[in-house]
């Protein structure tokens, strides 16, 4: 890694299962650790508290190297961990249509929609011009 760091390349960590392999990869200047999360958790490993130690370290070093959590099963598991530490997050389409058709959020749109349709006329939202 340091050495395709010397010539510019960019690099994720990937794999990553410990604070161990995290600290490692910051010290070898990877732009962005890729812990696993829901493997961690399979294995009886608290990813939240390995990404949070690992962004701790980040800081305390001022690396510019990032947290991008991937392998989630639920969207809890994304939203913990950016709670524990993470910046960005690779999920897989069903993970993300979870996310996005959560009944609560539809429901919230189209009442939006018809409060604002209600003040300033049929057909003026986004929302509106999808249907």
């Amino acid at each position: 890694m340091k050495q395709l760091k010397s010539e510019g390349v960019h690099l994720t960590a990937t794999a990553i299962y410990s604070e161990f392999q995290g600290r490692l990869a910051i010290a070898a200047g990877a732009d962005y650790l890729a812990p696993y999360v829901n493997r961690m958790v399979n294995m009886n490993v608290d990813a939240y508290a390995v990404i949070g130690r690992l962004a701790d370290q980040i800081a305390l070093e001022h690396a510019s190297t990032k947290i991008l959590a991937a392998s989630f099963h639920t969207v809890q598991q994304v939203n913990d961990a950016f709670a524990a530490g993470a910046q960005a997050a690779t999920m897989g389409v069903d993970v993300l249509h979870t996310a996005l058709t959560n009944p609560a959020i539809s429901n919230a749109v189209n009442q939006f929609t018809e409060d604002w349709e209600s003040l300033y006329g049929a057909g003026e939202t986004v929302n509106s011009l999808l249907k």
